[in-house]
């Protein structure tokens, strides 16, 4: 049953892959356009779809912790899948920060953190031997995209943005 429980989450993991892939097709289209107000919509779009699936993997995070308690012959550490749901939890809420008030600089600080947090989390789970789902993989993709939209040089640098 467990078995069957961890596939079926893997496949609804593996779905949704391709609608990150079109999501980020968008913002190559949109970043193309050069508009200063499309650029923020974009990197607005961006942090969006980034902490939406950095909560799909804090609930994959945490379910798999939840599955390792009730059957401990689960290869994965509860320990490095607890971390993960910290470090996932702490990243969003430096990433809802972006929807307020915020300088450029912040901006590009806390999505190197994201991304560090989220790296330090997949290094935890390979140490303990943890089948990562692709998922997982594909969410360092988003962030370092996330990451690049405000890395580009900009006239916003030291302004406050909303």
């Amino acid at each position: 049953m467990l078995t069957w429980i961890i596939t079926l989450f893997l496949l609804i993991a593996t779905v949704s892959c391709s609608q990150e892939e079109d999501g980020m097709a968008i913002w190559a289209r949109a970043g193309i356009l050069g508009n200063s107000t499309s650029h923020v919509m974009v990197r607005q779009r961006a942090v969006r779809m980034a902490s939406s699936k950095l909560m799909q993997a804090r609930d994959w995070a945490l379910g798999s912790s939840r599955l390792q308690s009730l059957d401990h012959q689960m290869a994965c550490s509860e320990i490095a899948l607890s971390d993960c749901v910290n470090l996932y939890e702490d990243t969003n809420y430096r990433l809802q920060r972006l929807f307020l008030r915020h300088r450029h600089d912040d901006a590009r600080t806390w999505l190197s953190g994201a991304l560090t947090s989220h790296r330090t989390c997949l290094e935890g789970l390979r140490e303990m031997s943890c089948s990562v789902p692709q998922a997982l993989q594909n969410l360092t993709t988003i962030l370092s995209k996330t990451l690049a939209l405000y890395a580009q040089p900009s006239s916003e640098n030291g302004k406050l943005l909303s």
